[in-house]
C-alpha cells in the first residue's frame, strides 16, 4: 500500500513540473512577439509586400482610318483647259460698251464738242449744233449700237436762247424718221431716247421752229451727255 501511494505521488509531481515548464516557454514566446512589434513600430521600419513586382501597363490601340488622297494628273499644271466644242461662244457686237458722241468723229456734218449748261445743270460730255429754220445736221455711224440717249435743250448761253424753240430729229440712212422728235427750249432739257438697232448710220438734225428775236436766224441746240449704247 505504501508503494502505491508513493507511485501516485510521483505522478502528481511530474505533472506539476510539466505544467510549470510549459508556462515559462509561452511567456517567452509572448515576450519575443511584443518585442518584435515594438521594435517595428518605434524603429520606423516599413514592410513592403511585393515591392519589386512589375506594374501592369495599360495598352491603348488607336484605330486610324486612312483617307485616300485625290489622284492628281501629272499634267494638271501644264495641260490647258479643254474647250467644249459643242458650246457656242457668245456673239459680241462691234461696239459693246457705251460711248459718248463727244468722243466720236461724225461721218459728215459739223458739230462742236463742249460742256453745256441747261437750266442750271451742267453736262460735261456734250455736242452742240447750230439750229436754223432750214435745219443743220450731223451723221454718225451706229453699227453695233442699239440706243441713242441724250438731254436735248437750247444751250443756256446761246444767242437768241430766250423765247426760242426748236426740234431735234433723228433719221436713218434713207432719211426716214426713227424715234420721237424732242422739242427743245432754254428753260428745260428734254430726254431724247431713240432705238437705233440695225441702223448703220443716223442723222441728227436741229431745226428752229420759233425765234425769240425776229432779227436772229439761229441758236445753239445741245445734246447733253449724248451716248450710244
Amino acid at each position: 500500500m505504501d508503494l502505491d501511494k508513493k507511485t501516485d505521488s510521483d505522478r502528481d509531481e511530474r505533472r506539476r513540473r510539466r505544467r510549470w515548464g510549459v508556462i515559462p516557454r509561452w511567456l517567452e514566446v509572448l515576450a519575443i512577439c511584443m518585442a518584435t512589434v515594438a521594435a517595428g513600430f518605434f524603429g520606423g521600419r516599413v514592410t513592403v509586400v511585393q515591392a519589386d513586382a512589375p506594374t501592369p501597363t495599360a495598352t491603348i490601340t488607336a484605330t486610324v482610318t486612312a483617307t485616300p488622297e485625290p489622284k492628281v494628273s501629272a499634267n494638271a499644271e501644264t495641260d490647258p483647259p479643254t474647250d467644249d466644242a459643242t458650246t457656242p461662244e457668245p456673239s459680241t457686237p462691234e461696239n459693246a460698251s457705251s460711248v459718248y458722241l463727244a468722243d466720236l468723229e461724225p461721218v459728215e456734218g459739223d458739230r462742236s464738242v463742249q460742256p453745256i449748261t441747261v437750266h442750271g445743270r451742267h453736262y460735261a460730255k456734250s455736242i452742240t449744233l447750230t439750229c436754223s429754220s432750214s435745219g443743220t445736221s450731223v451723221v454718225y455711224s451706229t453699227s453695233g449700237y442699239t440706243r441713242l440717249q441724250a438731254q436735248a435743250a437750247i444751250v443756256a448761253d446761246s444767242p437768241n436762247a430766250i423765247g426760242s424753240m426748236g426740234t431735234i430729229k433723228v433719221t436713218n440712212a434713207a432719211g426716214d424718221p426713227i424715234g420721237k422728235d424732242a422739242t427743245i427750249q432754254s428753260s428745260k432739257a428734254t430726254e431724247l431716247s431713240v432705238d437705233v438697232t440695225d441702223q448703220d448710220q443716223i442723222q441728227i438734225a436741229c431745226v428752229m421752229t420759233k425765234s425769240g428775236d425776229e432779227d436772229d436766224w439761229y441758236f445753239y441746240g445741245g445734246l447733253g451727255d449724248a451716248t450710244l449704247s
